[in-house]
């Protein structure tokens, strides 16, 4: 399984319930591919600083056409600074979410105009970080359930031996019918384990 489709399927809490130990090193990859995610406040200070990110293009576009649409009176020089006030406002959150945020408002409505954009687009965005992070969480308790399930398997089977004389007299007598009733208690160590503890009940009385 690529990275890229276990990412998609942590975003979707659609991840298997378990895995063999060669998914390790794609699991790894995918959290990595979501914590390496690009932080828009960067990006958004070197467009101030006249720089042109190409990280922010598909963002930059979507928003100069949700302007566009809102406001096609407003001229170039207003429309990019309301843009640029807008990524301002945006650059707390990763660029993935800035983009999709941007993209999905272009569909919407906004009836109260340009002045309902900003609000709308930090929902979008914190909706895309809410869902990235519990991906993550999700990936790394994946690995972690993995890792477990290995060591499991390699731990050596538990030894099989009938009890002891001694650890029948130590036994709860309920345990200890328990144990006679189910066959794992011969009548021989029965009565041997009694004659033991009556021995040592002796004892503690001299």
């Amino acid at each position: 399984m690529e990275p890229f489709q276990l990412v998609e399927l942590a975003q979707a809490n659609k991840l298997p319930q378990d895995g063999s130990a060669d998914v390790i090193p794609a699991i790894q990859e995918a959290i990595q591919s979501i914590t390496r995610l690009a932080s828009m406040a960067p990006l958004v200070e070197a467009l101030a600083a006249g720089q042109k990110p190409t990280a922010l293009s598909p963002v930059i576009a979507a928003l100069n056409a949700t302007g566009a649409r809102l406001a096609p009176q407003m001229s170039p020089a207003q429309t990019s600074a309301w843009r640029d006030g807008v990524l301002m406002s945006l650059r707390n959150y990763t660029v993935r979410a800035a983009r999709i945020a941007a993209q999905k408002a272009q569909a919407e409505p906004f009836k109260y105009g340009l002045g309902s954009v900003d609000a709308r687009l930090h929902e979008l965005a914190q909706e895309v970080m809410d869902i990235d992070r519990a991906a993550l969480l999700r990936l790394r308790a994946f690995g972690r359930a993995i890792r477990r399930a290995q060591e499991q398997k390699a731990l050596p089977a538990p030894e099989e031996r009938d009890m002891t004389v001694e650890e029948i007299a130590a036994t709860p007598d309920a345990y200890v019918q328990l144990g006679r009733k189910l066959g794992y208690i011969s009548d021989e160590d029965y009565q041997a384990a009694m004659a033991l503890r009556a021995e040592t009940d002796q004892e503690k009385t001299l």
